[in-house]
């Protein structure tokens, strides 16, 4: 929709060129001036596209109107009507960049061929400065592209030069990193960015990284501080896009920090919803001090314990085992996964330690022991549930096998999320998910592409994550550890059997007590 102003100090013209723009539809956004000073008042106030204009008028007349128009707003076009055919009026017209000269009376067929063709002049120019502006934001984008993967900022500067100015990049203070489940960021377009910048009342810089991530890097500093507007963030794209997400925010960034350095930390900090299940942003400056001084206190108990279990002091065994389990009772920052870590290298320490003769009366007091222990768990099961890989943990899958590797999770199957490997999230077509509680099958020809080795597989749930390790072995690796068993227990080795037995039902046993307790304890403090 263009805007037009027709000029002229006789009522009865304007209205005249009013009723020819009429016949063309064009109804709105016509605005009207008796002479050439009440024209300039006009410009002042709007954005005129079109100027319609008599030559011979009071105070300032079309051609004196048509100089000041070209030299302050040269992107208007000019239409002159005149009643007298000089060649004077028209050579004038013509050095200020006049669309056209129309002689009075006006010619209806010739005035609307003439705003025909000026509609679409402007149509154009309107085409080729919207194909500009998305050339030059691809550029921005690749640009951006390129800096968050390794290239530095002098680099970009050198290449670019003149072709494209980087005071948009000087001017960034923080990058915020998004994940979204499900490649939600495949359907995200610019009506929704536009959208969104407008609602939070913050302008950023977007850049989509892949069908999971996408970084905003923003110019200024939100009211309130990056957490409050984090959380905002948060609800937003929860509510309007119907989406969970994470959302991580860098450190500050200078003049000086490269925006690779600055995507590094927030990949860092994203790393963080692994291990604080329910938290959806993550600061640079959160938890980072209460998170150090607990480890140091817990070494130092672990420290004492070991020494306690190699002094065989059961008085101070139990008194800094009791510290140890009130220490992450009262801690909500660790996962469970660290927690079943924390407390099942304990279990170990204290089995290493034990005399054979302490052994042999472990096995023959076993089985009250464990059926007593499956009842603590049956009862905190009912308290607490936290997801956990119930098939398929800790196997080995030999490369080269076109077999697929299947893992359980006792969730729900329609709480099923996405599924991770060694932390990032995995693209749909590389595995399959399935009913059976959720059942994912990580497909061979992926794991084909994994390096030998250890690897972390989480299944994301709504209710939570289960992980386990699992590795990468190679046929060589394989036949070897076939070929050597000075090490390894024989069957009908009873001490090597009781050894892997007692280890791990015990462990598994005193991790979800202990994961009840901490996760009841949490509601409790809500």
């Amino acid at each position: 929709m263009y805007t037009y102003l027709i000029v002229d100090d006789e009522m009865i013209e304007r209205k005249g060129i009013r009723m020819l723009l009429s016949r063309m539809n064009i109804r709105e956004n016509i605005l009207e001036a008796s002479n050439g000073e009440e024209a300039l008042e006009v410009f002042e106030k709007e954005k005129i596209d079109v100027l319609l204009t008599d030559i011979n008028m009071p105070f300032m007349d079309g051609i004196e109107l048509l100089s000041r128009i070209h030299e302050a707003y040269p992107g208007t076009e000019t239409v002159i009507f005149s009643g007298y055919d000089e060649f004077s009026y028209a050579k004038k017209a013509i050095s200020y960049g006049v669309f056209a000269y129309i002689l009075k009376p006006v010619n209806p067929e010739e005035f609307e061929k003439v705003v025909g063709e000026i509609t679409e002049k402007l149509a154009k120019s309107e085409r080729e400065e919207k194909r500009k502006d998305e050339s030059m934001e691809f550029l921005r984008e690749h640009l951006l592209y390129l800096m968050v993967n390794g290239q530095s900022r002098s680099a970009m500067q050198e290449k670019t030069q003149t072709l494209l100015d980087m005071s948009f990049v000087r001017d960034f203070c923080r990058m915020v990193l998004l994940e979204c489940a499900n490649n939600y960021f495949e359907q995200v377009n610019s009506e929704q960015i536009e959208k969104m910048q407008s609602d939070l009342q913050m302008p950023f810089h977007y850049l989509n990284l892949n069908p999971q991530q996408s970084i905003l890097f923003f110019s200024e500093e939100p009211d309130g501080g990056w957490e409050a507007f984090g959380r905002k963030l948060y609800h937003y794209i929860r509510e309007m896009w119907d989406q969970e997400c994470f959302l991580a925010v860098s450190g500050e960034i200078t003049p000086d920090v490269e925006l690779y350095d600055a995507f590094a930390q927030t990949e860092q900090l994203m790393e963080r919803r692994f291990y604080h299940t329910g938290n959806h942003v993550f600061l640079p400056f959160q938890e980072e001090q209460s998170e150090v001084l607990v480890q140091i206190d817990a070494e130092i108990l672990i420290r004492q314990i070991q020494q306690d279990i190699r002094m065989k002091d059961l008085e101070s065994l139990r008194e800094h085992f009791d510290q140890f389990c009130e220490k992450y009772e009262h801690q909500t920052i660790f996962s469970q996964i660290y927690i079943k870590f924390m407390f099942s290298n304990l279990l170990k320490e204290i089995y290493d330690n034990l005399t054979e003769n302490e052994k042999s009366m472990l096995k023959e007091d076993t089985r009250s022991k464990m059926n007593s222990l499956v009842k603590q768990m049956e009862e905190l099961e009912k308290i607490s549930y936290a997801p956990s890989i119930i098939e398929g943990a800790g196997q080995i899958w030999k490369a080269g096998s076109d077999t697929n590797a299947k893992f359980r999770s006792n969730a729900e199957f329609e709480e099923f999320v996405k599924v991770l490997v060694d932390g990032k999230v995995l693209d749909a077509s590389k595995y399959t998910v399935s009913a059976g509680s959720t059942v994912v099958e990580l497909k061979a020809d992926y794991l084909n592409t994994l390096s030998a080795g250890e690897h972390t597989l989480s299944i994301v749930s709504e209710n939570g994550t289960a992980s386990t390790m699992f590795t990468i072995e190679k046929k060589a690796a394989l036949d070897n550890a076939k070929n050597t068993s000075v090490n390894s227990p024989k069957t009908g080795d009873s001490n090597g059997f009781i050894w892997w037995f007692v280890v791990l039902f015990a462990g598994v046993g005193m991790m979800i007590i202990t994961l009840a307790v901490h996760e009841k304890k949490k509601r409790s403090m809500k």
